[in-house]
């Protein structure tokens, strides 16, 4: 495994990693940093890794930016996880140019930029994910996760360096709902439940060579 002893890792991002962590018995959260996180120490309690969930509902890549320095850089971690992007998505399907996929390319570097040269941390970056359901707020957003996503995949080539990997949460989930149907995974196509997140987390396990 990747991780070593009294290293710090951070999971940051939107409601997908949010999941209630501020709810001071939960500060991990309910999803798949939680699942991830009480893994590990389950298994490897010896390490005494130290684990922080600073996702936010609502968040895109600006918000990120604007809390950049209290709630990733001054943490110092030795790893950084990030998954963001659906949001923007959003927004820009709705007319919000400032939320363009190019705009969120500018900012998601400024933010890795500041990781890279400020911290000693490498990267795991999630791509932002959608798919259309019944109870889907917009799917116009499937038009355009393609461009969200894409830019994730070029920022990881452009930090190579630094970067563990990039996990492929859209085809994931794509591939898991020709096992059973997208509401058993995510039923407005944005936000998964527990088999969702567990489904994250175990892939979040096989980047970082954690095994049961």
């Amino acid at each position: 495994m990747l991780f070593s002893a009294r290293q710090k890792v951070l999971f940051v991002g939107d409601s997908i990693t949010d999941t209630g962590r501020r709810n001071p018995e939960t500060p991990m959260g309910t999803g798949y940093a939680a699942m991830t996180a009480n893994l590990i120490d389950a298994r490897c309690a010896e390490l005494e890794l130290t684990w922080y969930n600073r996702g936010i509902g609502g968040d895109n890549v600006q918000s990120l930016c604007s809390r950049w320095q209290d709630d990733c850089l001054d943490l110092d971690c030795d790893w950084v996880s990030i998954l963001v992007g659906v949001n923007d998505a959003h927004a820009f399907v709705a007319g919000n140019q400032e939320y363009s996929p190019e705009n969120y390319r500018r900012v998601y570097r400024e933010l890795l930029d500041q990781v890279v040269s400020k911290t000693a941390g490498r990267l795991i970056l999630w791509e932002p994910f959608y798919f259309v359901s019944r109870q889907t707020y917009d799917p116009r957003v499937a038009e355009v996760i393609d461009g969200y996503i894409q830019v994730v995949h070029e920022l990881g080539r452009e930090f190579q360096n630094r970067l563990v990997g990039v996990i492929r949460t859209q085809k994931l989930f794509a591939e898991a709902t020709q096992q059973r149907w997208l509401d058993f995974w995510m039923p407005d196509g944005v936000h998964p439940t527990p088999p969702g997140h567990a489904l994250m987390a175990l892939e979040f396990l096989k980047l970082i060579g954690w095994q049961a």
